[in-house]
Order: structure tokens, then C-alpha cells, then sequence
């Protein structure tokens, strides 16, 4: 009886302490996120990418009231910027982005004072892509 009772506790005390990591991830993870971050590296299914100099200029900015504006530059002196406004929310460590009627779940796998790391997986013909962007607090 006493390894029923101890199996019980040991499973509600798991239980909890997983729903209050999940709060405590979003919420540490909303206030962490917001500001302008600089793309700073990538890899594409583990691959490193070869960033050029404008790509090194993109950068996300993101607000209190939900907006994600992505910047980016092109051309051949990174001349020209473009910005598109999306809209964002975090629930533990995934991150929906919202554009247009699309949506994307992104997952945050690290999250500090002056680096984010995000993880994008999207299924193509060819099988599965994975990309992993890093960025530097601005």
C-alpha cells in the first residue's frame, strides 16, 4: 500500500512541477524575447549556412503588443530593406507566428539576456527541413 501511495505522490508531484515549468517558461520567455535581435548564424538540416553581409543585417523586433516585424536587406550593397509585420504568441517554448492566414510554430531552444535560438521543422516533398537561426540581442 505505502508503494501505491508513494507511486501516486511521486506522479502528482511530477505533474505539477511539469505545468509550472510551462507557465514559468512563457512567461520568462515573453519578457526575455522582446526587442530587436540580429541574425548572427544558421544551419539548414545541420549544415552550417554561408550568411552574407546583408543577411547579417536582418534582424526581429519584437513587441510587447504581439507585433514581429522581420527586416531584411538585399541587393548588391545591401541597398534595399524590406519589413513584414507578423504577429507572434509563446506558450512554454513554442512560438506562433502569424501571417496573413498562415501560422508557423517555431520553438525556442535558447533564450537569455543577449542570445535567441530558434528552431523551424516543416515537412517538404523531399522530407523533413529543419532550420535553426540564432540571433544577437541588439
Amino acid at each position: 500500500m505505502r508503494k501505491i501511495i508513494f507511486c501516486l505522490l511521486a506522479c502528482i508531484l511530477i505533474f505539477t512541477s511539469c505545468i509550472d515549468d510551462d507557465d514559468n517558461d512563457t512567461s520568462t520567455n515573453q519578457a526575455n524575447i522582446l526587442g530587436n535581435w540580429q541574425l548572427s548564424s544558421e544551419t539548414s538540416n545541420g549544415e552550417a549556412t554561408t550568411l552574407t553581409d546583408c543577411d547579417l543585417q536582418d534582424f526581429l523586433l519584437f513587441e510587447s503588443n504581439g507585433n514581429l516585424t522581420n527586416t531584411y536587406k538585399y541587393g548588391d550593397n545591401c541597398e534595399i530593406t524590406e519589413s513584414t509585420i507578423l504577429t507572434y504568441s509563446i506558450s512554454g517554448s513554442n512560438m506562433t507566428v502569424n501571417f496573413e492566414d498562415e501560422s508557423s510554430i517555431v520553438e525556442i531552444t535558447s533564450l537569455n539576456a543577449t542570445a535567441l535560438t530558434l528552431k523551424f521543422v516543416e515537412e517538404e516533398s523531399g522530407g523533413t527541413y529543419i532550420g535553426i537561426s540564432t540571433y544577437t540581442k541588439q
